[in-house]
């Protein structure tokens, strides 16, 4: 599968559950938001070396960029979780593995972003790491190849 159709099979299949995604489109999506992540950081990094300190149109304009090239990777989290869902499917292991995922980065996000002041910064970093570890571990599943059912 080349990268043009890797990317088209992720925005066709956005919605499509209950099928299965090959390594190939997998690897070939995820670069594509990686890319797409990639983007809005470095415009922001490069804002704070190429605009002067004391132009603040110039910084408002970056930060505009930024902010909507943001909103760009957001309306991508439904196709990255189908396509999280389809490939964990394919790799012959339990949906279960993107729902504690997705529970896990929404425990992480109301502890620390919803109730900023609800837990202890011990409770907030817990909660983030184990978002993260759920995710390291849902892809590391997606890296298994396609068991076979014998």
């Amino acid at each position: 599968m080349g990268f043009i159709e890797g990317v088209k099979s992720g925005y066709v299949n956005c919605f499509n559950i209950t099928g299965r995604a090959s390594q190939s489109e997998y690897y070939i999506f995820i670069l594509w938001i990686t890319c797409l992540f990639i983007l809005p950081v470095g415009v922001e990094a490069a804002s704070f070396y190429f605009v002067p300190q004391t132009d603040f149109d110039a910084q408002i304009q970056v930060l505009n960029l930024a902010f909507g090239l943001m909103w760009a990777i957001a309306a991508h989290v439904i196709p990255f979780l189908t396509l999280q869902v389809r490939r964990v499917h394919d790799a012959g292991y339990s949906r279960g593995w993107v729902l504690a995922m997705i529970l896990l980065w929404g425990a992480a996000v109301a502890v620390n972003i919803v109730w900023p002041g609800a837990g202890t910064p011990s409770l907030r970093l817990a909660a983030v790491l184990g978002a993260m570890g759920a995710t390291v571990v849902t892809a590391g599943l997606s890296k298994l190849p396609t068991r076979s059912s014998t």
